[in-house]
């Protein structure tokens, strides 16, 4: 890849972003569905492109943006958070909830291969584990786990994967987007209020005057150094710091080479933060341009991994690997609205847009979704799901660890580990989150209740 290279396909990602808000902005049924102008160009190109009609070509660079772009949008997640008493039991709730998830996900989509397989005698060893790794890790973690299998003998789950990775990234789109519509209209987006009493530019056209607020704040005189710049340098010194630390430990303990690059920027944003606080530099930080900056890559994540989405895999094992979607989103869908609306404190719809994203296609798909209930990143929502991506990085090391044990018959080790993982996640919700009311709409004190009971405690 060349700096030209990267020109041409800028130059691509915009013609297409614009053309998506222009067809927004003309066809007034986008607007009332909530569907982002990168969502549109991204499908455009898509029906545009070689896989379709062949009409205009899509860079290869393209199915790479999203696995390398989400490490930078990750570190300006981290960068200037600061975490109080208050906000630990946020991000408690996130992480328990999403780690439950990932476990019955890894747990029920191997079990269900299982018994497909004896339905469908071609279907490969383990498949039903690429579940998880499909909508939970997306494509990237899809095919390290497909990589695995193929080291094991097994090279038909790489396509499998890819397969389920694409229905999940639809499926957490489309669906995610019909969930917020309902959610919007039950009055469960609290950071959107009533839809039907916004006013028209809430939806799209020009907005008024006094509601154009700025993108970000000057930290310093231009005559020394652009702002923007300088924020980005802060994103970049903190991924270098990162890499720095986690490639020096991997020298020593070579569990750490193991880990994704997604973290290098995470782990850098946690120590620069309280540097800076220490030396009373932090306020050099302006998380408002941050945002923006994370705004604009989450666009490009969005519309080149849409118009990147493999058409041609749905072939051999379409209905054993549309029953595991169908049962995977149906499961995705129960866990993030009714445990987070159960057990999350606060922004309970939010978090569980973003989870549900996250769950079925990857953290754009769930930042996005996130965007379109919270547009001014008012919630604890992505502060959340930054703080919960550090916390379960050692997740990353099971697209290799599985496949390993599948294939030497250890399968029940897989799916017993899974499950308990999942029970154990939500009996600690119950036993620690159980207590407090939702101020968002959840029901407190009746999980208080249950959360006394499982404590053996005597209702106060």
């Amino acid at each position: 890849m060349t700096l030209e290279s990267i020109l041409s396909d800028l130059t691509i990602f915009g013609v297409f972003l614009l053309i998506g808000f222009v067809l927004r902005e003309l066809i007034k049924p986008f607007q009332r569905l909530f569907l982002p102008a990168s969502l549109i160009g991204g499908l455009l190109l898509l029906i545009l492109g070689p896989q379709v009609l062949g009409l205009v070509s899509v860079p290869d660079s393209f199915g790479d943006f999203a696995g390398v772009v989400i490490g930078v949008i990750m570190t300006g997640l981290i960068l200037g958070i600061t975490v109080n008493v208050s906000r630990v039991r946020s991000f408690a709730d996130y992480t328990f909830i999403s780690l439950g998830l990932y476990g019955l996900q890894a747990g029920v989509g191997l079990a269900l291969g299982m018994v497909l397989m004896g339905m469908w005698p071609g279907l490969p060893e383990g498949w039903g584990v690429m579940s998880v790794f499909s909508f939970w890790g997306g494509h990237g973690t899809s095919g390290a786990a497909g990589a695995a299998f193929s080291e094991q003998g097994v090279p038909e789950n790489l396509g499998i994967g890819m397969i389920l990775a694409t229905i999940g990234l639809i499926s957490g789109v489309l669906i995610g987007l019909l969930i917020i519509n309902i959610g919007v209209r039950k009055g469960w987006a609290r950071y959107l209020g009533d839809v039907s009493t916004r006013p028209s530019w809430f939806f799209g056209g020009t907005l008024p005057k006094d509601q154009q607020a700025a993108i970000g704040h000057e930290k310093v005189s231009s005559l020394s150094v652009s702002n923007l710049a300088l924020q980005i340098s802060f994103i970049f010194v903190a991924l270098v710091i990162g890499q720095s630390i986690i490639q020096g430990i991997g020298h020593l303990v070579p569990f750490f080479n193991e880990l994704p690059a997604l973290i290098y920027g995470m782990v850098g944003a946690i120590i620069v933060v309280p540097l800076m606080t220490a030396t009373k530099t932090d306020r050099y930080l302006d998380r408002k341009t941050i945002g923006t900056v994370n705004g604009f890559l989450l666009e490009i994540i969005i519309l080149t991994a849409v118009a990147t989405i493999p058409l041609d895999l749905a072939t051999q094992y379409l209905v054993p690997v549309l029953i595991m979607s169908v049962v995977m989103v149906v499961m995705t869908t129960i866990v993030t609205l009714g445990m987070c609306r159960l057990f999350c404190k606060d922004d309970w719809f939010e978090k569980a847009v973003m989870m549900f994203g996250a769950g079925l296609g990857h953290t754009g798909v769930g930042l996005m979704l996130l965007r379109t209930v919270d547009p001014e990143t008012k919630s604890d929502a992505a502060e959340a799901i930054g703080v919960a991506s550090g916390i379960t990085s050692w997740l990353k090391v099971f697209p290799v660890l599985f496949p390993m044990l599948i294939i030497q018959g250890a399968s029940w080790i897989v799916i017993v580990v899974s499950l308990g993982m999942a029970v154990a996640c939500f009996v600690l919700c119950f036993v620690f989150l159980g207590r407090g009311r939702n101020r968002s709409g959840g029901a407190g004190p009746q999980i208080g209740a249950a959360a006394r009971g499982l404590a053996g405690a005597k209702p106060s």
